[in-house]
């Protein structure tokens, strides 16, 4: 029996909607709703359903218009041939029991989830959620956490997973070798039971510190095998929650770091070694400038003196000499300390505008004499047409060219030596060329070492040393800068740095140079009528001082210890302390100086000589409260340190 557009079913469907309850959630809601007459043969069986009515979100749903459905055969509306769970609806129907199901539509290429119950006998409601989105969702999920699983497989990382009470719901086959456990064996097994006790706590705490805003921890973990030995672990725990914030398990990702730790420690260790080895060096390089310092410093003390000793023509000659000769020695022991400085991080750049006229000036007037001399042909090649300015500390930047440009003298036996500049972008290209001796390819990674020396084992010392080229690559870093060589054996060398250009209308400082007075009436009248206390433990230095001292009328009484200076209430009423760091006894020259200051109502002036240039002496002197002067002293600046405290 067949139904058309009749109107005993549309008298039903109409006798359904008078619920308010219904008629309102038939109009409003957003799943699909139909309202459906089963239809019989007339044995009394279902064969097929009327749709009697559909509301607005069930064509939304479907995508069929209520037009060509309303009044129709299911079996014909749907585009089946048969009336879609027929089955299911009819036993709703007619039992009037409710039923959910969720079922995929192959004409509309949707997933509905179908809830169906019956108002009436022989009449049912269906309603239609689309959950296609959803079961989209689930299949990319179920297809991730297959992707997930055979990623976690082939991987040498341990993954499992486990529930908040710790039972393992997954272990894959890397953490089941590990264990030396069958991984579907571990499925079941408590993962807390595999730690120590100690472990056990730790790991406990740090997971139940976790939350959904901060999911994550990671830690390390180590163990000790049978023979002794440690395994370490590296573990990074995820915690999972639901979308209600309620814990459901854990992620655990682990790695056997064991072999990358014993590297560590072994890396760590022989930096350690480096570093007592590099703190051995510049110990043994400190004792060693200072055991030398304090002959040269009695030395340089002597020939002031014999300056001052009215000497005829042909032994000012020979104290020239001798003057030259203490240069040389002084000239290395100021590189051992500029060394010490760098390693202690105590020279800081104090940056200003300079003029590469200027700095072009400065090389002219020290080098040009030295090049002509030895025969060399000495060229500046710099441009002129505009005055260019460079931002860089200007006594570091002439260490640099110093230790540049005497090597490019001092290692070419004849020909040229040529320095010069450019603009490059925004900075300007320092280069020094010569046609000496050249450097072997091989060596030109080494020249810029401590100590290190092309061809030369000799340790010529005509040939320097070995520090000029560590110390400029040094001071260059200072201005976040680097130095570069080319090189071809026998024909010459180029060494190029850059310093950034900076604007022309700075203020520019001039940076004139004022040759020390050494032997002026001022620094002879300084000392008449004075009274010094020199403490001193080198006898040499001690005499030198007082003798010279004396000579320029100044009283000066000498002590070996500061110990011995507390003691003299005659020290007391010195008008200078001239005061050595290391002494014979417990105080040092510092640690004197602060307990001599309460004594006196007046400041002390005084100056601390020292032929420590080791870092830690500088970094300990930082706060020292008065001038500090590295042996060898020549006169001129000692009398100039003091009389900066006459005032």
């Amino acid at each position: 029996m067949v139904f058309g557009e009749d109107k005993v079913p549309r008298k039903h469907a109409d006798a359904l909607l008078k619920d308010g309850l219904l008629r309102a959630s038939f109009a409003t809601m957003s799943e699909g709703m139909a309202i459906h007459q089963l239809v019989h043969d007339t044995d009394g069986k279902a064969v097929d359903y009327l749709i009697l009515d559909v509301n607005d979100a069930f064509e939304r749903q479907t995508g069929l218009p209520k037009e060509t459905v309303k009044g129709k055969l299911a079996s014909t509306a749907y585009g089946s041939g048969e009336a879609p769970f027929l089955d299911i609806y009819s036993r709703v129907a007619q039992t009037q029991q409710a039923a959910k199901f969720e079922q995929y539509f192959p004409p509309l290429r949707k997933h509905f989830l179908i809830n169906v119950f019956s108002p009436d006998k022989d009449c049912f409601v269906t309603i239609f959620e689309d959950i296609t989105a959803r079961k989209l969702a689930e299949h990319n999920l179920y297809e991730g956490k297959e992707h997930f699983r055979r990623l976690a497989e082939d991987m040498p990382l341990f993954v499992v997973t486990f529930l908040p009470a710790g039972t393992l719901t997954y272990a894959n086959a890397a953490i089941a070798k590990s264990a030396n456990i069958a991984a579907n064996k571990l499925i079941g097994m408590n993962f807390f039971e595999f730690l120590s006790e100690d472990d056990r706590k730790m790991v406990r705490a740090r997971l139940d510190s976790l939350s959904p805003e901060d999911p994550i921890e990671s830690h390390l973990q180590h163990y000790q095998t049978a023979d002794g030995e440690y395994i370490y672990h590296q573990w990074t725990n995820r915690a999972l929650f639901d979308t209600h914030g309620k814990l459901t398990g854990f992620q655990a990702v682990g790695e056997d770091i064991t072999q990358r730790k014993k590297s560590e420690d072994a890396l760590a260790d022989l930096m350690r070694k480096l570093e007592q080895k590099e703190l051995a060096k510049s110990r043994f390089l400190a004792a060693a400038s200072h055991d030398l310092r304090q002959p040269l410093a009695a030395a340089n003390l002597f020939i002031d003196a014999l300056r001052l000793s009215k000497p005829t023509t042909a032994q000012e000659q020979l104290i020239h000499r001798l003057d030259q000769t203490m240069s040389n020695f002084n000239e290395l022991l100021d590189a051992l300390l500029n060394v010490s400085k760098l390693d202690a991080g105590m020279i800081k750049p104090v940056f200003s505008p300079i003029r590469i006229t200027e700095i072009f000036s400065w090389l002219e007037q020290s080098f040009e004499p030295l090049a002509r001399d030895k025969g060399l042909g000495f060229r500046l090649f710099f441009p002129t047409a505009e005055p260019f300015l460079v931002r860089a500390d200007f006594d570091l930047l002439k260490s640099v060219l110093m230790n540049l440009v005497s090597n490019a003298i001092k290692f070419t036996p004849a020909g040229n030596v040529l320095i010069g500049a450019r603009k490059r972008g925004g900075n300007i290209v320092f280069q020094v060329w010569d046609t000496g001796v050249g450097i072997p390819h091989d060596q030109l990674e080494h020249i810029f070492d401590e100590f290190y020396q092309v061809n030369n084992p000799q340790r010529d010392r005509n040939r320097g040393v070995g520090l000029g080229l560590s110390i400029a690559k040094r001071a260059l870093a200072l201005f976040d800068g680097a130095i570069t060589c080319r090189s071809i054996p026998e024909r010459g060398s180029v060494f190029e740095f850059s310093l950034p250009l900076t604007g022309a209308s700075v203020v520019v400082s001039s940076h004139v140079e004022i040759p020390p007075s050494e032997n002026n009436s001022s620094d002879e009248s300084f000392a008449s009528g004075k009274h010094f206390v020199v403490i001193e433990d080198e006898g040499l230095v001690a005499e030198a001082l007082k003798g010279i001292l004396e000579s320029l009328g100044g009283e000066v009484h000498c002590f070996a210890s500061a110990e011995d200076a507390l003691l003299d209430t005659d020290a007391q009423r010195a008008d200078y302390f001239i005061v050595d760091f290391m002494l014979a006894g417990k105080l040092n020259g510092i640690q004197f100086l602060n307990q001599l200051r309460p004594q006196l109502v007046r400041p002390i002036r005084a100056v601390l000589m020292t032929g420590d240039t080791s870092s830690s002496f500088i970094k300990n002197a930082v706060d020292c409260d008065w001038p500090i002067l590295h042996k060898p002293v020549n006169l001129s600046k000692l009398v100039s340190s003091l009389k900066a405290q006459a005032h």
